[in-house]
């Protein structure tokens, strides 16, 4: 170990990076895959239609990948922890607008418009961006 360069990580080094990378994503990718679980519950209880659900998710899959270049230029600029930051922020809001909407129109901005960029700034584009960033090209020190 004594034989390490300055500047370079060592494979142990690199395990909290890679394992909080992947609390985030597990996290922000779990509870957005789940959400097809509360379909019956929320339209029963609202009285909504599947499709009024339906579209909400699909226009979060929509906003989610229109606003990945944007959330990685951002991190590019600003750094990754701050639109990591802000994404699970938004993720937050979202899921507390959505708890809280009345409407069909208010479920589809708080779970499709927030959620899509909130999933934008916490998973694949952000997270494995500043994952590459921390690890050097020829890969960690043994």
């Amino acid at each position: 170990m004594g034989s390490e360069l300055p500047g370079r990580s060592s494979a142990r080094s690199l395990w909290p990076i890679v394992v909080g990378g992947g609390l985030i994503m597990g996290l922000a990718l779990g509870v957005r895959h789940a959400q097809g679980i509360f379909l019956i519950p929320i339209t029963m209880d609202h009285g909504w239609s599947r499709e009024a659900f339906g579209l909400a998710i699909a226009i979060q899959n929509l906003v989610w990948g229109i606003s990945q270049p944007f959330t990685g230029m951002i991190a590019d600029r600003f750094g990754s922890r701050r639109v990591m930051v802000g994404g699970l922020l938004c993720y937050g809001a979202g899921l507390l607008l959505m708890s809280k909407a009345a409407t069909p129109l208010a479920f589809t901005l708080s779970a499709g418009f927030c959620v899509g960029v909130a999933l934008s700034g916490t998973s694949f584009g952000v997270v494995y961006g500043a994952i590459s960033r921390l690890t050097p090209d020829e890969g960690p020190v043994r």
